[in-house]
């Protein structure tokens, strides 16, 4: 969950290589990893740096599976829980579709 924020890089990279060396399948992210602990106010370091991993991992993404999760990111910084982005459609839709949520109010 902290990948990308209070684990750097190189620390989560290496997390990860062991995980999978152990025989770890399962990752489990959401957009929203880490809101509260990035400098935007915003998630999605724990994706991207996922992201990274795994192009820097020829094959590795054919033996993991991962789970990802929406409706908790903000959508205006500083301001959660009262603009998490929910569960509407449209907020999955833009999950799926990588986009930044719908702001909902400000």
């Amino acid at each position: 969950m902290l990948f990308g924020t209070a684990q750097d890089e190189r620390r989560s990279f290496e997390l990860l290589d062991r995980f999978v060396d152990a025989g770890g399948v399962w990752i489990d992210t959401a957009n929203c990893y880490a809101f509260w602990d990035g400098p935007t106010g915003f998630g999605g370091q724990s994706e991207t740096l996922l992201g990274r991993w795994l192009a820097s991992r020829p094959g590795v993404r054919d033996r993991v599976r991962i789970s990802t999760k929406v409706g908790c990111e903000p959508t205006v910084a500083g301001r959660f829980p009262e603009t998490a982005e929910g569960l509407s459609a449209g907020a999955v839709k833009s999950g799926i579709e990588g986009r930044a949520p719908v702001s909902v109010g400000g």
